[in-house]
């Protein structure tokens, strides 16, 4: 049996700042990303929200270690919970925004 979530109000970011622009203005986007981009304005309809943000590049580190993680454990689901692997890159990430 498959499991399925529904999420109504989500945001995505993103360190590119052009890929962000792209998908905020519903414009073509570079080359290099275009059908993931295009894939992605296209679910904007399947949620009550969906928003594109850009972040610094240092933002977004608990999110990349978290796609690696996830390569290498793919039968591992996280909701509602943080996965103790990146609890420390989030809790770095929270006091840099104070500091």
């Amino acid at each position: 049996m498959q499991k399925t979530c529904l999420f109504l109000n989500v945001i995505a970011e993103s360190d590119i700042s052009n890929v962000i622009s792209a998908l905020n203005a519903h414009q073509q986007p570079p080359n290099y990303v275009g059908s993931i981009t295009r894939d992605c304005i296209s679910f904007k309809g399947s949620f009550c929200s969906l928003n594109f943000l850009h972040v610094r590049c240092e933002a977004n580190q608990a999110a990349h270690y978290l796609a690696e993680y996830a390569l290498k454990n793919l039968d591992c689901i996280w909701i509602e919970q943080t996965p103790l692997c990146i609890s420390a890159i989030l809790t770095f990430d929270l006091l840099s925004d104070f500091c």
